[in-house]
Parts: C-alpha cells; structure tokens; sequence
C-alpha cells in the first residue's frame, strides 16, 4: 500500500523532469513568444514543486496515512508516463511541446484523483488547483504548438 508521503515524493520527481524539459526548450527556442511561453511553464513547475515539497518537509499533516485505492497511486505515477521526447541537440520545440502535452492532461487526472479521495481539505483543494493549473499549461502549449505548426486560424 502506498501512502501520501510515496505520492509526493513522486509527483515531486515527476515535477522537475518536466520543469528540465521546459528549461531544454527555452534554450533552444527562438522566437519571444515561445520563450515567454516555456518561462511561464518553468515558473509554474517550479512553483509546484516548492509547494510539494513544503508539504512534504513540514509534515503538517499525516503523510503516512495510506491511499485506500492503490490504483489511484498507480495511476498517478503512470500518468507522467515516460517522456516521448529526451531532449537531444537534434530535438526542436515542437518536439518538446509534443511531449508534454499529454503530460500536462495526465497530470490534471492524477491530481484530480488523489483530491477526490484525500481526507485532509486543504491538500485536497491544492491537489484542486493544480490540476487546473495543468489543465491552463495543456491550453497554453497547445495553443503554442499549434501556432508553430501553422495550424492557427480557424479559431480567429
């Protein structure tokens, strides 16, 4: 059975490979919207990761208590899954916007999941928000990615 603690931990690790894949991206990208972009989606990352790991450092509350759904927790690590993309000197934007996509909609399922079923209110409305925190990163790079592709243009 795993417990709270175990789910931070991952979502902590999980966190900061896709906060290095925005960080990859920012480096070689070109244009200034792509680079505010993916700077916005670093602050934000990193933004989540401190509050994880706030959570987890201070334990103010029972983080050994366990997730009575295993599959819950399965699902959650599952759902960053292996990243499509491993930054190479070869890997473009696009590439790397491809990549985290369906990371950021996974992420807004798993974090989704554990706050339907965790007991304590305050990590579960934080579990809320970052989820749609997730859900406004998928939008934000989706959009990216589309205009990069030149697929805009029904939408205006």
């Amino acid at each position: 059975m795993h417990t709270l603690r175990d789910f931070l931990k991952a979502s902590i690790e999980n966190e900061k490979k896709i906060l290095h894949l925005y960080e990859q991206g920012q480096q070689i990208a070109r244009q200034k919207t792509t680079k505010k972009c993916l700077s916005f989606l670093i602050s934000d990352e990193d933004k989540h990761i401190k509050i994880l790991q706030n959570i987890l450092e201070h334990e103010l509350y029972d983080l050994d208590c366990e997730i009575p759904n295993d599959a819950v927790f399965t699902n959650a690590v599952a759902a960053y899954g292996e990243l499509k993309c491993h930054c190479t000197e070869d890997s473009s934007v696009e590439d790397i916007l491809e990549a985290v996509l369906e990371r950021e909609q996974s992420a807004k399922k798993q974090y989704e999941a554990l706050a339907d079923i965790c007991k304590v209110e305050e990590i579960a409305t934080l579990l809320r928000n970052m989820a749609r925190e997730d859900e406004d990163h998928f939008k934000l790079i989706e959009k990216e990615y589309k205009k990069r592709r030149g697929l805009l243009g029904e939408e205006f």
